[in-house]
């Protein structure tokens, strides 16, 4: 086979096709082709003018909504001063709940808020109530319904109830003492004296008066309009006073048992409380003893009445009968 050398020379060339039906004949036939070498690039054209700068991308809204951002970062907000709202445009404004509210909205910026907030207490001022009735349910066991915490340094009493003049009736101080103007009733809502106590139940003590370790003065006193001390319990437990003492009897400490009764006849009864004065005043009986003595007494003598006659024995052991049966 012959080298073939192939030329291309640009030129334009007009072609006319004219649709006819033509009939080919294919022939496999090995050609080689030698391409001459490729021309120079051209050079780049000049690059095209700039478009122009599209809107900006801020969102126009309407008030009380501001947008103060940018193109690339928009900042929404409220004009709290043109704000107006009613309770029926908020859903949920009764039964839901407001998580997070930034910023301060004024009882007039919102319609109808000012005449229903009046008359309502104020969790950040002080309160006046006029009117009465208010419960405080508690809602569980190991709450406490209501508390009074007094600040560091408190001066002025923590609670007081008064009357319609602003007097007060009954306090409790800075230190947590109870005082009242009128009565005092315990275990009962009926004041008996000015100081009532009357136990809850027959296993109850009604008044204790417990003395601190080493006590000194008295435990308990009653005075007279000047102050002055009339009868006393000292702090050992001994009853004193500055007048005569009227009692129907006397027990022991010990057992409890009668010792000595008193009668309006001033008469005294020794070893029981049922007198045997025989129909004297101003007498003294003595109860047949239980138990005659047995031993001699030390330092002084034993009076007693045996079998309705009156015995006396002596340190020496001496049982001298005064008077018979």
């Amino acid at each position: 086979m012959s080298d073939v050398v192939v030329s291309v020379v640009e030129s334009t060339t007009a072609v006319t096709v004219t649709e006819q039906d033509v009939a080919v004949a294919v022939t496999e036939t090995n050609v080689e082709v030698s391409s001459s070498t490729a021309g120079v690039q051209g050079a780049t054209g000049a690059t095209g003018a700039t478009g122009a700068t599209g809107a900006s991308g801020v969102v126009s809204v309407t008030s009380p909504i501001t947008n103060s951002g940018s193109a690339s970062s928009a900042i929404v907000g409220i004009n709290q001063t043109l704000l107006s709202l009613t309770r029926s445009q908020i859903s949920d404004f009764t039964s839901g709940t407001v998580t997070s509210i930034s910023g301060t909205v004024t009882q007039s910026q919102v319609t109808d808020l000012v005449t229903d907030l009046a008359g309502k207490a104020s969790l950040g001022a002080a309160n006046t109530f006029t009117v009465g009735g208010h419960v405080i349910t508690n809602a569980a066991t190991a709450v406490i319904p209501l508390a009074i915490r007094a600040v560091a340094g408190q001066s002025a009493d923590l609670l007081q109830i008064q009357n319609s003049g602003g007097t007060g009736i009954v306090n409790i101080s800075n230190t947590g003492s109870i005082r009242t103007t009128g009565a005092a009733a315990v275990g009962t809502l009926s004041s008996i004296g000015q100081f009532t106590v009357i136990p809850s139940s027959t296993a109850t003590i009604g008044a204790v008066v417990r003395a601190v370790a080493s006590q000194s003065v008295n435990l308990q006193e009653w005075q007279n309009s000047g102050g002055t001390v009339l009868s006393n319990i000292t702090s050992t437990g001994v009853i004193r006073s500055t007048l005569s003492m009227q009692a129907l009897g006397m027990q022991s400490v010990s057992d409890g048992s009668n010792c000595m009764a008193f009668s309006s006849n001033r008469n005294v009864q020794i070893g029981a409380t049922t007198g045997v004065y025989g129909g004297g005043t101003g007498v003294i009986g003595i109860t047949n003893a239980s138990g005659t003595p047995t031993t001699n007494p030390t330092g002084g003598g034993i009076l007693y009445v045996e079998a309705g006659a009156l015995k006396y024995r002596g340190s020496s052991g001496t049982i001298t009968t005064l008077g018979a049966a």
